[in-house]
């Protein structure tokens, strides 16, 4: 059993792998991260965090155990052609590496998670950058916080109907309709720049907006299974 952890802004996922499959996956509030707890043997842990104030924790938790945390320096599959490499997000690196092995380059890759972002990856399999959006969460949280009368809302189906009839039904429909016009629109304008490029989206939201996102691919466990694929390879 080899254990994959994507430490994010909002949530923690955790990834079980046995004979190369997912075999389970949980998640942890990024907030509660110290009530993480270890019930079974795991030979390696493959670890990406996008949050220091995690890194110390879990090294310290896995200390005795087969511990990796991975950098930009451990992807082999692709090159990164920008300069300021430690700068990159390893989970868009991770993301870029995953596509490539399993889906191939040209590509571009959106992970729906606390940010939005698109990675770009060319067919010589270069990393060229993308873009970093705000994400779903983020904005029904800023909605809310910095508004007098808005709800917190939750967004967990497709609204029914365009024209939001509530406030809360306008809020659900303006973010998850704006958000699947934002992904289109950034999407075919990175066609444009990438001929033959495939889109593979990702993330928390990507099943969500999948029936309204021209996306070639929808995997939502791409990042789990692009760690695993990298920790095997080290």
């Amino acid at each position: 059993m080899q254990l994959c952890i994507d430490a994010g802004n909002t949530s923690i996922t955790f990834g079980f792998f046995e004979g190369g499959r997912l075999v389970r996956k949980t998640s942890l509030p990024t907030a509660a991260y110290r009530k993480f707890r270890l019930a079974q043997r795991v030979e390696r842990i493959i670890y990406a965090s996008v949050v220091p104030r995690l890194d110390a924790y879990f090294a310290g938790y896995f200390r005795k155990a087969d511990f990796i945390r991975l950098t930009y320096r451990q992807l082999k599959n692709i090159t990164i052609g920008l300069q300021k490499k430690s700068e990159i997000g390893i989970d868009r690196l991770v993301n870029a590496a995953g596509a490539a092995e399993f889906h191939g380059a040209p590509a571009i890759i959106i992970d729906l998670g606390t940010a939005t972002t698109f990675c770009v990856l060319d067919k010589n399999r270069v990393y060229q950058g993308g873009l970093i959006c705000p994400g779903i969460n983020l904005t029904r949280l800023v909605l809310h916080e910095k508004t007098a009368k808005l709800p917190l809302i939750e967004l967990k189906h497709k609204p029914s109907r365009l024209i939001g009839q509530s406030t809360v039904a306008a809020m659900q429909s303006g973010i998850y309709y704006g958000y699947a016009a934002l992904l289109n629109g950034v999407s075919e304008a990175l066609r444009r720049e990438i001929p033959g490029a495939r889109v593979i989206a990702t993330g928390g939201y990507a099943e969500l907006l999948a029936q309204d996102m021209r996306a070639d691919i929808v995997d939502p466990d791409l990042t789990l299974k692009s760690l695993y694929f990298i920790g095997v390879n080290l």
